[in-house]
């Protein structure tokens, strides 16, 4: 008797994963500087593929300091070419999370989910050269 309640007890429990789950996929990105502007490339990018809102976070400041947003009028996303940045002056050891939500058209009109993307970049701004350079929070 004690193994029929114990055994559903497991799967309840263990909160297993279910088929259509609602929440977004997350992707880390590339992140690189080109001409002293940010360059995050998002990998395996869909050909239905729209980003709805930029946000940047700053650790020190521990707060969101620049926002996009693209709802209105939302921008094909290309794998070849830098996803929208805000265009503001990062410090020098300063350390930054780029995130651009997505949402994959053909997906969300046939109530597939996941039906969007978070494109997610940590990293931080070093002085290489005299130059600023944003270097990957994962390859250091």
């Amino acid at each position: 008797m004690h193994k029929f309640i114990i055994i559903p007890l497991v799967f309840l429990l263990s909160g297993c994963w279910h088929a259509n789950d609602p929440r977004p996929v997350m992707v880390n990105a590339d992140v690189s500087t080109n001409a002293g502007k940010l360059c995050v490339k998002a990998p395996d990018v869909s050909d239905d593929e729209y980003i709805l809102y930029v946000d940047l976070f700053d650790y020190k400041e521990q707060k969101d300091i620049a926002t996009i947003d693209f709802s209105a009028n939302p921008v094909k996303l290309d794998e070849k070419n830098c996803l929208p940045s805000p265009d503001i002056q990062y410090e020098v050891n300063g350390k930054y999370a780029y995130r651009a939500s997505t949402v994959l058209q053909k997906k969300q009109a046939k109530k597939i989910n996941p039906h969007r993307r978070t494109i997610m970049a940590t990293f931080f701004i070093k002085e290489v050269n005299g130059e600023k350079q944003a270097v990957d929070a994962l390859n250091m």
